[in-house]
């Protein structure tokens, strides 16, 4: 706070003034006019604090290191950070942008001394994880704020992701089920960070996580929320490619269920391009992995007609070069597995599917038998690269799912279909659809 003539308060005063009058707020009572003046003293004060931290233009200097350390000092270390973020419903709506500004000022120059007082006082963070789906838009808007400018340091970020109890991952996949925009965005940018700004962290939680963590998010490709579904695709496409997570990664494409909670998507009326393009940058790691499980390699040599018929189709006049480069890689690895006769399947029990239905009955019997269908192949063909010998078990029941009683082909919707019957072209070319 700059006086008449250009002297500024001590960091010491002005932390102390932040605490006199956030008591005098909250003695005070609710929406009276001496509550109102003392929110107007509390939000000049930060005023002033912005000012010394970041400088202001007027000022015609930038502001000084040794002071606006000193400031963060009185701040953490006495404790009138905690008081005022306890009690930051009790402020008005600017000063709660102002202070979340201090506090990210904290977190960016002052690491020092905001890092380890955040760590022993690791409730602020449990406060904030809340706070994203508070009654006042205000608290949850600089929540976000806040605990943003946690996760950009790695020491707190592994913090985050190493706490069980509380679990503090967890909420945001509730979060995103939300229909409220504002938390179902800023959830979604905060996942992205927690698991993508440290990446030997973010992988390291993944890895030790592996099957809660995809629990969750394998429930988010399900979502009946078409934004929600396109959006953890596209982030999963992302997660998959980093090179610290290889490991997660190899074990996630070799586990059929995944595979088939991705051609599901396809099979999802009414889906777009967008969504087809996200789902189609997941599949092409399922589908270019050299070591494919059993599973895996019989749910793709069961659809593999639907799924070159679905890559042909996919964007067919992009000038993204890598995507050109993509398609031809996939189409590639996919002509490289056997042939499936279209009638071996089309009378098994348990595989009649609805167009747009996925939710088909699974016969352990009939996955056998097309597994072993797959691993023969259907001219004699041997086994797919990679695939292993046939085996009889769950994995061979998530080719039965994808296929359809009509030709054993994925129903991908990528054109026109009106009878809803797929008709296999000649052997390892494209499936054409009857119109």
């Amino acid at each position: 706070m700059t006086s008449l003539f250009g002297f500024r308060k001590s960091p010491e005063k002005l932390a102390k003034q932040a605490e006199t009058e956030l008591q005098a707020i909250l003695e005070t009572e609710e929406k009276s006019d001496k509550r109102k003046e003392a929110q107007d003293k509390l939000a000049q004060t930060l005023e002033a604090m912005i000012s010394l931290l970041y400088g202001k233009d007027e000022d015609a200097k930038e502001s000084d290191p040794k002071t606006t350390h000193s400031l963060i000092e009185q701040l953490f270390e006495k404790g009138i950070m905690i008081k005022l973020l306890t009690d930051i419903l009790a402020i008005d709506f600017e000063s709660k942008k102002m202070l979340a500004r201090v506090f990210e000022h904290a977190l960016t120059h002052c690491k020092d001394v905001a890092v380890p007082y955040i760590r022993s006082h690791f409730d602020l963070l449990v406060g904030f994880v809340k706070g994203y789906r508070h009654a006042d838009a205000a608290v949850a808007l600089v929540s976000d704020q806040m605990f943003r400018a946690c996760l950009r340091d790695e020491t707190l970020c592994d913090d985050i992701l190493k706490s069980t109890s509380p679990d503090l991952v967890q909420p945001f996949f509730e979060y995103l089920e939300l229909p409220d925009f504002e938390v179902h965005s800023h959830a979604l940018a905060t996942l992205k960070l927690i698991l993508t700004d440290h990446k030997d962290v973010g992988a390291g939680y993944i890895k030790r996580a592996y099957n809660k963590f995809f629990e969750q998010y394998n429930k988010l490709l399900g979502s009946k929320n078409y934004v929600t579904r396109c959006e953890a695709f596209k982030l999963l496409g992302e997660l998959l490619v980093i090179r610290a997570n290889f490991d997660s990664m190899v074990r996630y494409v070799n586990e059929p269920e995944n595979l088939k909670i991705a051609m599901i998507a396809l099979r999802s009326p009414g889906v777009t391009m967008t969504l087809q393009l996200d789902v189609f940058h997941v599949l092409k790691l399922f589908i270019a992995n050299p070591e494919k499980s059993t599973g895996v390699t019989a749910i793709l040599t069961g659809n593999k007609r639907g799924l070159m018929d679905f890559v042909s189709k996919l964007m067919p006049d992009t000038e993204d070069e890598r995507l050109i480069r993509d398609k031809q890689e996939v189409q590639s690895q996919l002509a490289r597995l056997p042939d499936v006769q279209a009638s071996a399947s089309a009378s098994a029990p348990g595989l009649a599917s609805p167009r747009g239905q996925t939710d088909v009955k699974d016969t352990a019997d009939t996955g056998a038998a097309a597994t072993a269908k797959a691993g023969s192949g259907a001219s004699g063909a041997g086994p797919a690269a990679g695939a292993g010998p046939a085996t009889h078990g769950p994995p061979s029941g998530m080719l039965v799912q994808r296929m359809l009683s009509t030709g054993g082909v994925l129903d991908l919707h990528i054109h026109s279909d009106k009878d809803g019957g797929s008709h296999p072209g000649p052997p390892g070319g494209p499936a054409t659809t009857k119109q």
